[in-house]
């Protein structure tokens, strides 16, 4: 291909379990969730042992556009409030420069959710909303004017990226779409999508909990509910849920959100086909981390637990032939094989590494583990078999490189253990073979904290 596009789609917060081109249960295929990435699926390499370098919004979105690990591009691991009007991060040139340098022309649409604005990133073109949460009457920065969009964001970002390919079906162009959803809030959701499944819900993972503790409860449905109307700006009308909500109730809405958010990915590939241009573009498909959603009865995201850490990712290359890969990958990945895809030269400042030869060639990457880390001061790394992960203080975490002494804090055996209902952590009766290998990702998980450099914004 002569100057691929390259389309790069996101959806924010959706899991693996529930996808059919993923998930092994058959009620949740036969529920048919995501029939259109299913069918993006068939014609991509899909990646089955994806996972996010941090299960938050802000810094996986971060690793994505700068290929380093958020504490290297951003020297923080938890979100940001809100944008600030200079670059003050992320060091070394972003996928976006990137691309922009090479000539092509670069938007972002859809949710951002980063610290410095989207120009100073790379991006010529940038329609992104000014609440990050929020799926009718948003705010919206269009190319550094400020609207407020009546409706529904997906119709006006799908329109947006509609004209925009339009406009660019002859000339070279990287689009970041990014879909807000399935991350809450859901009472704004269209009803068709709201209360799609809330009359036969699908069936939970085999470890969810419900929690014993009932405010917990409760103040966890009301931020899934309303989201930060509920916990920044709390009156009557953001404390009153529907009637008989419970955790099923608020499975069958995530589970809505999921087919709304593969609706918009839909309408993208769509546009793709009708203007002809899917035989010289590059389409990647992600999420930026998964939904605990009852599982270990914890809700959102940021800790170490399969629901959090696991994801979707395709890629699609026109002259690639499609399969289903099993090597480990993660978000890291996407900027330096996008470079190479479009035979880019650049230099080794990234963490991730190119996959490009494993898509075209099918030669098996030499990467054996993964590393990933939470705001929750978790530090852990996930091979195809294990999940492991370390805990420290967040006083003691944020900015400093520690000698590796932090001791094991969840330890799963997957292939025994699916559903990490059994920490090894402190388990005392290891095999031989058990315990060796908890002793390596322990080594493993320590190095990588001690010789991970933080940046240190200038702020």
């Amino acid at each position: 291909m002569n100057k691929p596009n390259v389309l790069l789609i996101t959806v924010d917060q959706m899991r693996i379990f529930e996808m059919g081109c993923y998930t092994k249960e058959k009620i949740l295929k036969n529920m048919h969730l995501t029939p259109n990435i299913n069918a993006l699926a068939k014609k991509s390499v899909q990646f089955n042992n994806a996972f996010t370098p941090n299960p938050v919004c802000t810094p996986a979105r971060s690793c994505i556009l700068s290929g380093q690990y958020s504490r290297r591009c951003i020297g923080s691991v938890g979100n940001a409030c809100e944008e600030l009007t200079d670059r003050k991060r992320f060091p070394d040139i972003t996928l976006a420069e990137k691309f922009k340098t090479e000539g092509y022309d670069t938007a972002i649409i859809g949710k951002w959710h980063i610290h410095d604005n989207p120009y100073s990133l790379g991006f010529n073109n940038a329609i992104y909303t000014s609440i990050h949460h929020k799926n009718k009457q948003q705010t919206f920065y269009t190319n550094k004017t400020k609207n407020i969009i009546e409706g529904n964001n997906y119709e006006y970002e799908l329109n947006q990226t509609q004209k925009f390919l339009k406009e660019h079906k002859d000339k070279p162009f990287f689009l970041f779409h990014n879909i807000s959803l399935p991350h809450m809030p859901y009472f704004d959701i269209d009803e068709q999508y709201l209360k799609k499944f809330v009359d036969n819900p699908p069936p939970f993972r085999k470890n969810v909990e419900i929690p014993k503790d009932k405010d917990f409860l409760i103040n966890w449905f009301k931020i899934y509910y309303y989201d930060y109307l509920y916990y920044m700006h709390k009156g009557k009308e953001y404390e009153n849920l529907p009637e008989g909500f419970d955790l099923k109730t608020l499975y069958a809405m995530y589970c809505g959100a999921i087919t709304a958010a593969d609706m918009q990915v839909g309408r993208i590939l769509q546009t793709i086909k009708e203007l002809s241009l899917e035989k010289n573009t590059i389409i990647t498909f992600v999420s930026d981390h998964g939904d605990n959603m009852g599982s270990h009865a914890l809700f959102n995201k940021d800790v170490s637990y399969e629901e959090s850490i696991h994801i979707p990712f395709l890629i699609l290359c026109p002259d690639a032939v499609p399969f289903k890969c099993n090597d480990l990958v993660t978000l890291l990945d996407i900027t330096p094989t996008l470079f190479e895809l479009c035979n880019f030269n650049y230099s080794n400042c990234y963490d991730g590494i190119s996959l490009k030869d494993l898509i075209y060639k099918k030669i098996k990457l030499k990467r054996n583990k993964i590393f990933f880390e939470t705001p929750q001061g978790e530090i852990g790394c996930r091979t195809k078999r294990f999940l492991y992960s370390a805990k420290i203080t967040l006083k003691d975490y944020v900015g400093n490189n520690l000698p590796p002494k932090i001791p094991c804090f969840r330890f799963f055996d997957l292939k025994n253990d699916p559903y990490q209902l059994n920490n090894l952590a402190e388990a005392k009766l290891l095999n031989p073979y058990i315990e060796k290998k908890k002793t390596e990702l322990n080594k493993a998980v320590n190095n990588w904290h001690a010789t991970t450099p933080w940046f240190k914004p200038n702020i």
